[in-house]
């Protein structure tokens, strides 16, 4: 017979929660990312940050850590 722990279910609701906020603000970074690469190619007279590139892309890396994340604490519960 197993016996459940009352604060396993609390500790693994908790870091569900953490793993969609972080999931979230991850793709929320990545939208804001793209949002100013599209403002700068839209506008003649401005150019895309040189650096643009390279935080883009460890922003798609954090967002994919995290949705890794979440769904292997998906897979458990």
């Amino acid at each position: 017979m197993t016996v459940r722990r009352a604060g396993a279910n609390l500790l693994r609701s908790a870091q569900f929660a953490d793993a969609l906020r972080e999931s979230r603000e991850a793709m929320l970074n990545i939208e804001g990312q793209l949002d100013a690469l599209l403002a700068a190619l839209r506008d003649p007279t401005a150019a895309p940050d040189a650096g643009a590139p390279e935080r883009l892309r460890g922003a798609t890396c954090h967002a994919g850590s995290a949705l890794a994340a979440l769904g292997a604490l998906a897979r458990r519960r």
